[in-house]
């Protein structure tokens, strides 16, 4: 027999050498034991996922249930409804049938029609059209689709017409006679606008004619002014508007003289008004032409017009007054639209019915 402890082996693991083993020199095996058990756990495992799928698979309502139908309408609703929600105009709006347009989507620099359209047939599709093109069925068989409009209303829009330029009020000379322009020297005459027709609303002055000369070494500016009229007829402190007078324009005869008012606006038909001529040089400015015993109302005044004496019972200035008249239609009032209520059911019960509003942001008018 051989000595072991001589040849320095373990005598179990000669043992193990002489069946015929092999000791392993990896850690990390698996034996058959611990095989078997982790494919056991791995079968446990998917067998469990599948029957979570299964079980999820089966809660989707199918294409063809009340859920489904219903699942499928609401997202048709919400579509239209975001889509309604930024029209800026309508050209149809009907309960079965919705017309708008919104703002450009795809920039080509044009807004977009959209049209959704329901026959009005059990069964029939609800379709689609996008700016006239092909018809696109978003639902393919709808029993109901119902439309409601909530609107408000919109004012009554004004058209305003103006008329050419006409004759407003006028006084020529019977018995001429002539007004000085010197020192603080002013002359004032009322007047309304007793041209204007009964559909007036308001008018403009446009321009105002006198009849004036110069009067020596034409050096001196008078300066012409509207002034309101008080409720005795003399002129308010407040100038409308005012233009000068040279008297290097005027000539040695009398001649008219042409003054363009541009800012006495929108008065009132019935408004009394006062032309004023004052002297504001110091040298004489030229002569105005008035009427001696054939009329009334001129004014005189010594200190530029400050203060005035009583309207003459028997003198008149001479003038022309010329402007235009506006007159005002009012168009009826008009339907915006503020909400839209939308029903549709896609099935044959309640069950497949939806419902939804949307607010129309911008309030286009209804047709």
């Amino acid at each position: 027999m051989p000595n072991t402890k001589k040849q320095g082996l373990d005598p179990k693991i000669s043992d193990v050498r002489s069946y015929g083993y092999q000791a392993s020199s990896s850690p990390f095996g698996f034996t058959l034991i611990e095989m078997v058990v982790s494919l056991t756990v791995m079968s446990i495992v998917f067998l469990a996922m599948g029957s979570v799928m299964l079980m999820a698979t089966k809660a989707l309502p199918k294409p063809d249930a009340p859920a489904g139908l219903a699942f499928e309408a609401a997202d048709v609703l919400r579509q239209i409804a975001s889509e309604l929600e930024t029209a800026t105009a309508v050209s149809n709006a009907q309960p079965a049938v919705i017309e708008f347009t919104v703002p450009d989507r795809n920039n080509d620099a044009s807004d977009e029609t959209i049209k959704y359209e329901w026959s009005g047939v059990a069964g029939e599709p609800l379709i689609r059209q996008y700016n006239g093109g092909a018809t696109v069925p978003v639902l393919p068989a709808v029993h109901e689709f119902n439309l409601a409009y909530v609107t408000g209303t919109g004012g009554q829009p004004v058209d305003t017409n103006q008329s050419a330029e006409m004759e407003m009020s006028s006084y020529t000379a019977v018995y001429p006679a002539n007004s000085a322009m010197s020192g603080s020297a002013a002359i004032a005459q009322a007047f309304t606008a007793v041209n204007l027709p009964p559909e007036a609303d308001r008018w403009n002055l446009t321009r105002v004619l006198l009849l004036a000369k110069s009067q020596g070494a034409k050096l001196g500016e008078m300066s012409v002014q509207l002034r309101e009229a008080d409720s005795n007829g003399l002129p308010k402190t407040t100038v409308l508007e005012q233009h000068p007078i040279y008297e290097t324009d005027l000539s040695n005869t009398y001649i008219w003289q042409d003054i363009a008012f541009s800012s006495v606006l929108d008065l009132n038909n019935d408004d009394q008004l006062c032309i004023v001529v004052k002297n504001i040089s110091a040298d004489p400015s030229g002569s105005i032409q008035y009427d001696f015993g054939g009329g009334a109302g001129l004014m005189t005044s010594g200190n530029g017009g400050t203060s005035w004496g009583s309207p003459s019972t028997i003198d008149q200035l001479v003038y022309y007054v010329y402007g235009t008249y506006e007159t005002d239609t009012v168009q009826p009032a008009v339907g915006l639209l503020r909400f839209a209520s939308i029903e549709l059911n896609p099935g044959l019960s309640d069950a497949t019915r939806v419902r939804t509003s949307v607010m129309v942001l911008n309030r286009p008018e209804l047709p």
